[in-house]
């Protein structure tokens, strides 16, 4: 590896003194390697997480990390050469073909191993957890228990739930509009502060927002209950009489407050699914097995997650366990029996209009009680996948894939995304973040090429495949789907669609946390894109990103500004206080 001259900006500073690497003998041989291209706000905790998690190992072959807040580089420590060249070897395997502006060079500079912070295995960071998790526990009284339970589990999940659907549009456009008022209100600030310039499109209206708010999408007066084609159930125990519960949660994880209760009166959730509920409910009884209990890290049964169709009548059913040997060989078969008789068997009853195409087990051992995308899986019964329609379109998804919650109003939706953007056969489709694909494939019948990208490898071969299983549809030689970031994907792409003189138009719809700071000046610095539109979960992180897309031009930002043409609200969550954003825009020249 090619060596180079260590930076002499980090003296950190360890918090704690006594858990600090102790300085090793003279005679001992120190092995370091220094990390570039690290998320800047990223400390040693943060990337000990990101390895593991990369690596898939609970114990990494890593003896101590030093990264400071705000740098774009670390170094780690090593006991021998032997350990430092297993790091590099996954390394290579497990984070440069996904990440490759990530790199490990040589450290010829001596460093201080007491500045190292030493890096923990699994078990430790679990047996810390526990510990505060304890401690956070002897503080909280009987009363403040007694008032979180007084909040019951419709107002925490379905807060809007006993407000009429007319007057929950209302409150939701009132929340848009508060949002779009903060883009104007942060402008201000910089103005101020940080010498931004008003952009030369900035319109002057007497609400002070960038663009207008022009419509709420309502969702059909029969999908306002029982929308939701997904549900995740926690299996837990009730406050009122400690029975075993697979319900949602009821209490306040921040104190420590963790109880679950009954599901059956949210609006949201179908009848289906709370059956099915129940159903895991009574096997879970009649093991005897407890469930996994978060504050500490004990029990076996964890969440039941449900997935059905409307239009297709399939179900998808996955109960999330715990990994660790909580049961044993025969147990573990008895368990797989009782699901398979009491979902498969059942589901082909002729009373029954929905059938559960796809049964499976999760092994997870996370300490938060979720489950992750790289957790073990076992099919029990059935395919991998359930079936999904939009439009005359199919979609084959998995447990693991995104796909909107409501169909209803997602088809609303994808329909004045089409008005809006006049997709016609000189119009190239990029579907930005665009996961098993569904946007860019009900785009493409009007489209001259629709264009995916997405980091997530898993989520490209499932739009792949969905493009595969439409070809009767639309044809898939129009469809072509790339992995990687999109940073580094799309200059070339938009290059050469611009080359062949096609209009480009940009769709990007990320996760709740918003666009990585490298795909937004992806975004704006890409010639030839000049239409963009803006899916978010989460307005509040879409206002922020058209920040950076729409503020004026400026030596941090070296290309012309995206102009908010119109904001649409989509209530894909009714009884919720949640709604979906869609901000129209277009490139602005002066």
């Amino acid at each position: 590896m090619e060596s180079i001259q260590q930076p002499e900006v980090i003296q950190i500073k360890p918090e704690e003194p006594n858990q600090i690497v102790q300085s090793e003998s003279k005679h001992f041989k120190e092995y370091y390697l220094c990390l570039t291209g690290a998320q800047p706000h990223m400390i040693e905790k943060d990337l000990v997480k990101f390895f593991m998690k990369n690596f898939n190992l609970e114990d990494l072959p890593l003896k101590g990390i030093m990264k400071k807040r705000g740098n774009n580089f670390a170094f780690f420590l090593f006991q021998d050469q032997e350990q430092m060249t297993k790091f590099k070897e996954l390394f290579l395997c497990e984070i440069m073909p996904k990440m490759p502006k990530m790199r490990l060079k040589e450290v010829s500079k001596k460093m201080n191993a007491r500045e190292f912070r030493p890096v923990k295995d699994r078990e430790e960071m679990k047996e810390e957890s526990e510990r505060k998790k304890e401690k956070q526990m002897q503080n909280v009284t009987k009363e403040e228990i007694e008032e979180e339970m007084k909040i019951s589990v419709e107002d925490r999940v379905t807060p809007y739930h006993n407000l009429e659907y007319k007057d929950q549009i209302k409150k939701k456009e009132q929340q848009l509009i508060d949002v779009l008022r903060s883009f104007d209100e942060q402008l201000k600030k910089d103005i101020k502060k940080n010498n931004e310039v008003k952009p030369k499109w900035y319109p002057e209206t007497e609400q002070n927002i960038p663009c207008p708010l022009s419509e709420i999408i309502e969702c059909d007066e029969d999908y306002i209950n029982e929308y939701r084609n997904k549900v995740e159930f926690t299996v837990g125990r009730r406050y009122e009489d400690n029975e075993i519960c697979v319900g949602f949660n009821k209490g306040n994880m921040n104190k420590g407050i963790l109880y679950v209760d009954y599901p059956d009166t949210i609006k949201p959730i179908s009848k289906n699914s709370i059956r099915a509920a129940k159903q895991l409910e009574k096997i879970i009884k009649e093991s005897q097995i407890e469930p996994y209990d978060r504050k500490s890290n004990q029990g076996y049964w964890r969440i039941l997650l449900y997935r059905e169709s409307k239009k297709t009548k399939q179900v998808l059913i996955c109960v999330v366990v715990s990994q660790e040997n909580q049961v044993n060989e025969e147990q573990q078969l008895e368990i797989e029996q009782k699901l398979k008789t009491e979902f498969l068997s059942s589901s082909e009853s002729s009373q029954n209009e929905y059938k559960t195409v796809s049964l499976s087990m999760i092994f997870s051992n996370e300490i938060s009680g979720g489950y992750k995308e790289t957790d073990r899986v076992k099919l029990l019964g059935g395919q991998d996948y359930y079936e999904e329609k939009l439009f005359d379109f199919n979609f084959r998804v998995s447990p693991f894939a995104f796909f909107q919650v409501n169909t209803n109003v997602f088809e609303k939706m994808l329909r004045l995304i089409e008005y809006f953007t006049q997709i016609n056969e000189n119009t190239v489709v990029l579907d930005i973040c665009c996961g098993t694909g569904a946007i860019g494939i009900c785009l493409s019948q009007k489209a001259r090429k629709v264009i995916g990208v997405d980091i997530v490898e898993s989520a490209i071969e499932n739009a792949k495949a969905n493009v595969q299983l439409n070809k009767d549809v639309i044809n898939p030689d129009k469809c072509e789907y790339y992995a990687g970031r999109a940073e580094e994907v799309l200059p070339n792409l938009v290059k050469d669609q611009q080359a062949l003189g096609l209009q480009i138009i940009g769709i990007v719809d990320p996760p709740r946390s918003g666009l990585h700071k490298d795909v937004l000046k992806a975004l704006r610095t890409c010639k030839g894109l000049d239409r963009l539109v803006y899916v978010s979960c989460n307005p509040q992180s879409q206002m922020k990103d058209l920040q950076c897309l729409c503020y004026e031009t400026s030596k941090k930002r070296k290309a012309p500004p995206f102009k908010p043409l119109q904001c649409i609200g989509a209530d894909l969550f009714p009884h919720t206080n949640h709604i979906e954003s869609i901000v129209l825009l277009e490139r602005f020249y002066d």
